[in-house]
């Protein structure tokens, strides 16, 4: 088994779960936030069937946890930009 210790000021759980589920062919994880909300902790158990180094795996999980808190930053700086192009197109359809 292995743990990471997470700052929940910096990676929202959501990430923390997208991240996780990456892996879900390889390992399962146990995720747990301290009761006053700064640490989250994921327990990586492999399951029986991986035959990885859980350090190496730990390294490919923060990088995953980076790329998934990012893709959430964008989404959310983008989400009015979308919106308005969204609806733009909708209000073009059947005006031929």
């Amino acid at each position: 088994m292995k743990s990471i210790s997470l700052d929940a000021r910096v990676h929202n759980i959501d990430d923390v779960h997208r991240a996780v589920y990456k892996f879900a062919d390889r390992v399962s994880a146990e995720i747990t936030m301290s009761d006053d909300g700064l640490k989250v902790l994921v327990e990586i158990l492999p399951l029986s069937r991986f035959k990885g180094d859980l350090d190496k795996l730990a390294q490919e999980l923060n990088i995953e946890l980076t790329d998934q808190t990012l893709r959430r930053k964008v989404k959310e700086e983008t989400e009015a930009i979308r919106n308005v192009i969204l609806a733009h197109t909708f209000s073009q359809v059947g005006r031929d």
